[in-house]
């Protein structure tokens, strides 16, 4: 399913409906942010190197071909690359480990972000694709709810009331609230003004510290680490206001800064 951008029209009560498949993390935007922050932090040889590729796909910016792969949902020749977006955990699981991760038949995020980085640094086969691929997952992971469980898809079954940031009510449910709610909410809507802000914030020790983190597990651990913390907080009333994102702002946009650093490191890894 593409997940489609929404506009609240005061006082216009919207109602959505979601199929059973996960929505995309972040939405358009926040894929957007990652994927310029990671572009603003790649070596000029590496920027050479991708540029090409996403091209070949008819972007043109790195920014915005990161949404290639949720652009393709519902075009059945990539109905296989659906179970790529996340990866699941039994549900009284304590704490993620690759040990208990439920990954499936047909793969999962942690597994299709090790293999795009097999075939962009040794294979080499449809170059673009992987890239455009990679560079989304990198961002999937650091969902947090693209970690969780199977049971309520990933939040999408669990039904929530949200406010915009007019105080007009949104319906919604859990895992949209965290995949574009938060982001409108918080004014990160704007990719470019978002991402060259967000950049600009990140020091040097932070960089350091994140870049060198290229576990994909440790990603996906500390996903769910917040994922507990976010089902532990419902509330019984199932509505959440702009004090709920406020209260979420600046672990969503350290997540936002951190995949992108980390997104970045690998891909000049490519060109090392």
């Amino acid at each position: 399913m593409i997940r489609s951008n929404y506009f609240l029209m005061v006082p216009v009560l919207i109602l959505f409906m979601f199929s059973a498949t996960r929505a995309s993390a972040w939405g358009s935007s926040g894929h957007a942010i990652i994927c310029e922050i990671a572009w603003q932090n790649l070596t000029e040889k590496t920027q050479a190197w991708v540029e090409p590729l996403y091209k070949e796909k008819g972007f043109d910016t790195f920014a915005q071909s990161c949404n290639w792969a949720d652009q393709i949902r519902g075009d059945d020749r990539f109905n296989y690359l659906a179970p790529m977006h996340y990866v699941n955990v039994p549900k009284n699981a304590g704490e993620y480990s690759q040990e208990i991760a439920i990954c499936g038949k047909k793969s999962c995020v942690t597994k299709a972000i090790t293999t795009h980085i097999i075939n962009l640094k040794t294979e080499r086969k449809n170059l673009s694709q992987s890239l455009l691929l990679l560079s989304h997952f990198v961002g999937d992971i650091h969902q947090p709810l693209h970690v969780s469980y199977a049971q309520d898809w990933g939040g999408n079954k669990i039904k929530m009331a949200a406010e915009n940031k007019f105080g007009a009510v949104l319906a919604s449910n859990l895992h949209q609230i965290w995949d574009s709610w938060l982001l409108e909410t918080l004014s990160l809507s704007d990719w470019r003004q978002a991402a060259n802000s967000l950049n600009k914030n990140i020091s040097n020790s932070q960089k350091q510290t994140w870049s060198e983190q290229q576990d994909v597990h440790l990603w996906a651990k500390e996903s769910y680490e917040q994922v507990k913390l976010i089902y532990a907080q419902l509330d019984s009333t199932q509505k959440v206001t702009t004090q709920y994102a406020d209260k979420h702002a600046n672990y969503v946009r350290q997540r936002l800064q951190i995949a992108g650093i980390r997104l970045a490191t690998l891909l000049n890894s490519m060109t090392d």
